[in-house]
């Protein structure tokens, strides 16, 4: 009987109009991109903007990436949603205030992250920390409002 001893199994997580997303029992996660889906360069976006996010250490380690998929690490935690809805007052405000430090320094690299004002899928808190994951809509740009939108989701949440 022949068996392959490193092929990974995949998990479906999500599936969105561009993409898919799978965590491997490698415990990565690989995002592909839906055939015949219009957003060609998307994958690379997000692998750009990952590697970027890296540099400034923040987010899922990058793994690597082709023009169909990238892989990076597989973060498991809560999301942010859920864990302000649990968390204590002082838990609640740590985070935040972790959070804001991440967001800071994207403003000042001049990343525009995107989608933080609805931030419920892009922020997991692993161990009290918080991870931002999902950089395919993240951009360069001479005014981002990280930190703005963030504060504007918290003010939605009161």
């Amino acid at each position: 009987m022949y068996t392959k001893l490193h092929e990974r199994t995949e998990e479906l997580l999500a599936r969105g109009k561009r993409g898919e997303v799978y965590r491997t029992s490698n415990n990565t996660v690989v995002k592909r991109l839906r055939p015949g889906t219009a957003a060609k360069n998307a994958i690379a976006m997000e692998a750009h903007y990952l590697q970027k996010a890296n540099a400034l250490g923040l987010g899922p380690k990058f793994i690597r990436a082709d023009e169909n998929e990238i892989e990076m690490e597989y973060v498991e935690g809560e999301r942010i949603d859920r864990y302000l809805a649990s968390a204590t007052k002082i838990q609640r405000e740590r985070i935040v205030e972790k959070i804001m430090i991440q967001l800071e320094r994207l403003d000042k690299a001049g990343i525009a992250k995107k989608e933080l004002t609805n931030p419920y899928k892009h922020i997991i808190i692993r161990r009290g920390k918080p991870i931002l994951i999902d950089w395919e809509r993240a951009r360069f740009t001479k005014r981002p409002n990280n930190v703005a939108q963030f504060r504007e989701y918290l003010r939605k949440m009161k």
